[in-house]
């Protein structure tokens, strides 16, 4: 079983950093080691001691269902009405003097929490980059995973471009991308999609609004789906009515520096060379300064993992990474354009896994 195997990775992690145990809270990693799908209102906390059994801990309203849809033996409730949930570890803690938690979401006061029930004082060893670096390369399940997810979103964004016309709110388009996200098949939305148009885009807004799209606009639609875990993320540019030649320009250079980087993906890359190939294209067209985001980012259980393609990134590209390239250009007075793919990193480049439509009408 492949949970089984990343246990034993994570258990071995352990072994050699001398941890007595593991406590991790991040809903990607909790489901990256049990398999357990939990609601986006609930929390948890997986226990994985250096010897002995894992422990998942669920609110006693998700206990039955995560024995039965867990691996996991053990699998043990807090209750719903105590504030202190974390006096349900104290059997796990009492005595650890060394523990890893993910330093992004491990609270002081969850700390001070830790050490009362080790009885004891507690070393705090960050474990999040050690388990964003397993979950980087993904395995062939997963792969399959995230090409459905992609599936579903290139389905999404083809539906959704039908009704790119004058008149229609940002926001009723991004209405209908929730709900053919789930009638498609997926859990629901990788993030909160949003819809920019005219001056929403070139701001960036990043928001859905009220405006209502504008004949002579461009428009960006960047959204994903959730497939039995699994992240997409997807952005076209859509003019609404007939371009300006100007607006043709911006997307023709966006979609040249995003070709840029896909040539430059390849096993052995360092993260900095691709976003370096797609800068380079836009600063000769002379818009370098309206750049002003990374060129993409990993994607898996989380819609940001590793790698990040960033100038200062020096991380290197192997195979089984799945990320996204997505250059834009925001240029005030005339638009933004953007187009985001998927990508995975094969033995000799990579393949992109998404296949929506990218021209501008």
């Amino acid at each position: 079983m492949e949970y089984a195997g990343r246990l034993e990775v994570v258990s071995g992690w352990l072994e050699e950093r001398g941890l007595d145990l593991l406590l991790l809270m991040d809903r990607a990693n909790t489901r990256y080691l049990t398999g357990f799908r939990l609601n986006r209102a609930a929390s948890s906390c997986l226990v994985v001691p250096r010897k002995g059994p894992p422990v998942y801990v669920v609110a006693q309203l998700d206990l039955e269902r995560a024995r039965r849809d867990c691996w996991l033996e053990e699998v043990i409730p807090f209750p719903e009405d105590v504030p202190d949930h974390m006096a349900v570890l104290a059997p796990f803690l009492s005595g650890a003097r060394r523990v890893g938690v993910e330093r992004g979401l491990f609270s002081l006061e969850l700390a001070e929490r830790v050490s009362r029930l080790a009885k004891g004082e507690v070393e705090f060893v960050d474990a999040g980059g050690f388990l964003l670096e397993l979950r980087a390369r993904k395995s062939p399940k997963e792969l399959e995973l995230l090409r459905e997810a992609a599936a579903i979103a290139d389905r999404v964004m083809a539906e959704v471009r039908k009704h790119v016309r004058p008149g229609v709110r940002e926001q009723e388009l991004v209405g209908w991308v929730e709900y053919l996200t789930r009638r498609f098949g997926a859990e629901g939305p990788s993030f909160e999609a949003f819809f920019m148009s005219g001056e929403n885009a070139w701001l960036p807004q990043r928001v859905a609004t009220e405006k209502a799209l504008a004949e002579g606009e461009l428009a960006l639609l960047d959204m994903g789906a959730v497939y039995q875990g699994y992240c997409s993320d997807l952005t076209r540019t859509f003019a609404v009515g007939e371009p300006a030649k100007r607006q043709r320009e911006l997307f023709q250079v966006a979609r040249e520096a995003q070709a840029a980087a896909l040539a430059a993906i390849r096993p052995g890359v360092r993260a900095h060379e691709v976003d370096q190939a797609a800068r380079e294209v836009i600063e000769r067209a002379g818009w370098g300064e309206y750049f002003p985001h990374i060129t993409g980012h990993g994607v898996g259980l989380a819609i940001h993992e590793l790698p990040i393609l960033d100038r200062s990134s020096d991380y290197e590209l192997s195979p089984g990474m799945v990320m996204t390239v997505e250059p834009g250009i925001y240029l005030p007075g005339v638009g933004a354009a953007r187009v985001e793919d998927m990508v995975v990193v094969t033995e000799d480049g990579c393949q992109v896994l998404t296949s929506s439509p990218r021209d501008l009408v």
